[in-house]
């Protein structure tokens, strides 16, 4: 396995989310029970209660962790020879866990899989056969929107039901959202200019929404449809008006080295900070 980036899990609560200035009263580190190794992905179940992908210190493979902080409880729930990665629940069934499995000793293999969080059952395979799946979202019925990890890096619809795969981007950022039919991406043109674009899949067309920050391919889109994203120590929100990022928050705290990996739930704000 590739070296992975050392990080830690952050959650701030914003106390004006909804306004273009945030000021907020608390954060919390995260994953203070393995420093100096790789804590990232979250997936908030709640405010309290969230996944994780996680590589202990030592470790040579990542597992799906559950995090309860009013049990003070954590938990690994993927356990397996496997390296698992970008845990979220699925939509439709209950209690089942998607998250892309790595088979032991394979450097080409992807795929999604489905685990059970209460009884740990034997995983579900959803997607074997498109290609190694970096990323995904689920779209529709059996129908999934996938990273596919390439020279150029695409963007494709995927089906349970058959091995056929739509592609509709290449050349793009790891970050994605789907909402209301329409998916969220960030295209990567040139090394030196990222857009944030949603894609129309009934027309087939896509809409430039911003500009990203430089460096910055991570977005975080909330239930209210404000698009946040971090750059540096910085938090910025999509003026969609005029197609442009306001800094709304600056963290005075020298230890947050780069805010990314931002997901939310109600006021709360989680997000990963990259040490090195």
């Amino acid at each position: 396995m590739a070296q992975l980036p050392i990080t830690e899990i952050y959650r701030i609560r914003i106390n004006n989310i909804e306004d273009s200035s945030w000021n907020f009263d608390q954060i919390l580190l995260l994953s203070g029970n393995n420093p100096g190794a790789y804590n990232n992905q979250v997936y908030p179940l709640s405010a309290d209660h969230f996944l994780a992908t996680v590589q202990l210190r030592g470790s040579d493979q990542t597992d799906i962790y559950e995090f309860d902080l009013d049990e003070s409880s954590i938990r690994n729930l993927s356990n397996s020879a496997h390296s698992e990665y970008s845990p979220r629940l699925h939509p439709q069934i209950k209690d089942l866990i998607t998250v892309v499995r790595v088979p032991e000793a394979d450097t080409i293999t992807q795929s999604l899989v489905g685990i059970n969080r209460i009884n740990q059952n034997k995983p579900i395979d959803l997607l074997s056969h498109h290609g190694k799946i970096g990323y995904y979202r689920f779209f529709s019925e059996k129908k999934w929107v996938c990273f596919i990890v390439d020279e150029s890096n695409l963007l494709a619809f995927c089906n349970e039901d058959n091995e056929v795969r739509k592609m509709f981007a290449s050349h793009i950022g790891r970050s994605f959202e789907v909402k209301n039919g329409m998916i969220y991406f960030v295209h990567k043109i040139l090394d030196s200019k990222w857009k944030l674009k949603k894609y129309d899949p009934i027309t087939e067309r896509a809409e430039i929404l911003a500009d990203m920050p430089f460096g910055t391919e991570d977005f975080y889109l909330t239930n209210t449809n404000q698009i946040i994203c971090g750059n540096g120590q910085t938090f910025f929100l999509l003026n969609p008006a005029e197609h442009r990022w306001v800094k709304t928050l600056s963290l005075p705290y020298p230890q947050i080295k780069q805010i990314n990996r931002i997901a939310g739930f109600g006021d709360y704000l989680f997000f990963v900070n990259v040490l090195e």
